[in-house]
């Protein structure tokens, strides 16, 4: 007779993780926009501050709403759909478990970077480029998680939300790395920090 497996043996640890993320990061993004609000109501309200001004503010709510707030919602159900559509308990969770803990750390050095002025000065690509690297490792942890699940499943029929996902994971990934090329006009001008670029 052969094995069905039931709810109670997948492993939502790390779904449940990404949702508490979600839940955090969009408490604090939106926390942070209904202050940028009142700043344009209320513009003395920054007390000549530098960390409380528009220019570090706004990207601080755009990147924890949109990388904090909905790729952690992205993530949460990655981790609880890929089980169940392909019936496989979470593989290498020690993985994905890492995994999680790296991304709320991205999101606060990337939180910290802001305020402080750290800024590459691109738009929805602000973090330095050390930091860049960090998330490049943090999402080949997400594809390698992925495609170990796929790797592993029991149901055949490949469901159109897991090729939503794998579209996700290679669609911003190329994104990603193609938004922060940086081509260094130092090299053609003279002028310029070249390494600023980078």
């Amino acid at each position: 007779m052969a094995h069905t497996q039931s709810f109670t043996d997948y492993d939502y640890s790390v779904a449940k993780g990404f949702v508490l993320s979600a839940l955090f990061w969009g408490l604090i993004g939106m926390s942070v926009g209904l202050v940028l609000a009142f700043a344009l109501i209320f513009p003395e309200l920054h007390a000549d501050l530098p960390w409380l001004t528009f220019n570090r503010l706004r990207p601080l709510h755009t990147n924890a709403v949109i990388f904090g707030f909905t790729l952690a919602g992205i993530f949460a159900a990655w981790y609880y759909i890929s089980q169940r559509v392909l019936k496989v308990r979470m593989v290498l969770p020690t993985l994905a478990k890492t995994y999680l803990v790296l991304f709320n750390l991205i999101i606060v050095l990337a939180a910290l970077t802001l305020i402080l002025g750290h800024s590459s000065s691109k738009e929805y690509h602000e973090l330095p480029w050390w930091l860049d690297i960090a998330i490049v490792v943090m999402w080949l942890m997400w594809g390698a998680h992925m495609f170990a699940m796929l790797g592993a499943r029991r149901e055949k029929t490949l469901y159109v939300s897991i090729w939503y996902f794998m579209a996700c994971f290679f669609g911003v990934g190329m994104l990603f790395l193609f938004n922060g090329l940086a081509i260094p006009t130092w090299f053609v001008t003279k002028t310029g920090n070249w390494w600023h670029s980078v």
